[in-house]
Formats: C-alpha cells, structure tokens, sequence
C-alpha cells in the first residue's frame, strides 16, 4: 500500500457540517440529561427538527438517539467522577438515574471497573 492512500483526505463542507452537529448535538443532549429530561421529542425540539429528521440524520451517522444517549451519559459520569468532592449517589442522579447502584452496575458494565475505582485509578494517574 502506498503511503498516498494512508492519508485521510482534507475534510469538505459536507463532513465539517457533520462535525458541526455532531457536536452541537451532543452539547444539546449532555444539556438535556443534566436537567433530568434526555427524552428524543425534547432533543429533537432543542434541534429544531422533527424527531422522524433527527433520528433518520443520526442514523445516517451510523447511531441511534439512545446508543448517544448511553455514551454522553457515561462520558459525563467519567467527567464528573473527576472530582472527588462529588459524590457517587450525585454524580448517578445527575446522570439519569434513581440510585446508586444501579449506576454501579451500569458503569461497571460500560468500563468495566465501579466509579470508586475508576475515581482511585484518576486519581493515581493524575
């Protein structure tokens, strides 16, 4: 293989916009979950689309509303996991659910360790 074809191309107008909502999207939905309400009608509302627009634009990226939802809801748990002041029952409310230990289960699931180790592990490598 050449190295010509190892480069990726200079991104276009189409992939910069895709970049563009992407973020903007998350950005909604990280906003939305914070406030205890990441239902698709609402994310597609603060889009400014329809819902039927939204979820055909996310699956033209390859996911669905609540496969995002998932991933920023765990990406905002490792965020707050950062600071130790925060605690595991707050950070889990934060994030959408009812107790503690059913985010246990679900953040052990998605990184495999608890929030009280991934918290050690943080705070040993930082």
């Amino acid at each position: 293989m050449s190295c010509s074809k190892l480069h990726t191309r200079e991104p276009d107008a189409e992939m910069l916009q895709t970049q563009a909502f992407v973020g903007a999207f998350r950005f909604i939905v990280k906003n939305l979950l914070l406030s205890g309400h990441a239902d698709l009608s609402l994310a597609a509302d603060r889009a400014q689309m329809p819902v039927r627009t939204l979820q055909r634009r996310l699956s033209n990226f390859g996911v669905s509303y609540s496969v995002l939802v998932t991933e920023i809801r765990f990406d905002l748990a490792r965020e707050l996991l950062a600071d130790p002041a925060e605690k595991i029952e707050t950070i889990a409310g934060l994030v959408g659910y009812t107790d503690a230990s059913n985010f246990t289960r679900a953040f052990r699931q998605n990184t495999g360790m608890t929030p009280t180790r991934y918290r050690r592990f943080l705070q040993k490598s930082g």
